[in-house]
């Protein structure tokens, strides 16, 4: 569904301009990939991060927070990205993604990066954007 508002503002010189934006709502899902920073900045992570990014110009990084595994605290990022329902298939994109997790823990297992488990959730959204 989509629908306009119009808006009359000032510019810099005092003139009285007449601005549209665009509204768009929509189904779509979200994904949060839970990163420790211990491991974020690894080249194979940031090549796992690259390829996520390659389904969907943009995503939201999330610093500063801290996780909890066993009991243990870890600084941690959470990696979000959203995908329109009506353009990606739910059990084809988390199955990529468990492949590409997969391939990321491969990887690290045999560097002192290793990690005993990789988190992302998966969750349907209805989504309002709205665009100058």
């Amino acid at each position: 569904m989509c629908n306009a508002t119009n808006h009359t503002v000032e510019d810099a010189q005092g003139q009285a301009v007449r601005v549209t934006i665009n509204h768009s709502h929509y189904q779509a899902v979200q994904y949060d990939f839970y990163i420790p920073v211990s491991i974020w900045d690894a080249t194979r992570t940031q090549t796992f991060l690259e390829r996520l990014l390659s389904l969907q110009s943009g995503a939201t990084v999330f610093n500063g927070l801290t996780g909890v595994w066993r009991g243990d605290q870890e600084e941690t990022r959470i990696y979000r990205m959203i995908l329109r329902a009506d353009q990606f298939d739910r059990n084809n994109i988390r199955t990529a993604f468990q492949n590409e997790v997969g391939s990321l823990m491969a990887d690290l297992s045999v560097t002192s990066l290793r990690q005993e488990a990789v988190l992302f959730t998966e969750t349907a959204i209805a989504l309002s954007l709205s665009q100058a």
